[in-house]
């Protein structure tokens, strides 16, 4: 018979094998003035160019909260590391450094805006690599 003690012992030795998680949640106003120290130039250009630039780079800001945070469990990132792109469709796309790149580190978010609000989610993981390539 199991004692709660071995459980949480398997429960601990799962957790491992659990991607990074992170979220972030930011006010809008907080961003309506860019500040070219949070973001990269083609960051900033999109934003710009979005209908509400504050809204954009505070969804965008917390994008790369979030992503830092869902790393953390494997790599440290700096903020300035880690870039949100965006598909033509507008799905933001995550690029890390190439020091995470190599070993393996993948990272999704999600962005969401509302009554003043931006907010992000992203999960990161390690990819597995086949040797036997």
């Amino acid at each position: 018979m199991r004692t709660n003690i071995d459980l949480v012992e398997v429960l601990v030795g799962h957790l491992g094998e659990l991607p990074g998680l992170g979220v972030d949640v930011e006010a809008v106003d907080r961003f309506i003035d860019p500040d070219e120290r949070l973001f990269t130039s083609d960051e900033l250009a999109y934003c710009d160019a979005q209908a509400d630039p504050a809204q954009s780079r505070a969804g965008h800001w917390c994008a790369k909260e979030a992503v830092s945070k869902a790393c953390a469990k494997y790599l440290q990132l700096t903020l300035r590391e880690i870039e949100i792109r965006a598909e033509p469709s507008g799905r933001p796309i995550v690029l890390l450094p190439d020091r995470a790149v190599a070993v393996g580190l993948a990272a999704e978010v999600s962005i969401a805006h509302a009554d003043g609000t931006a907010m992000a989610v992203a999960v990161a993981a390690l990819r597995k690599f086949d040797s036997t390539l």
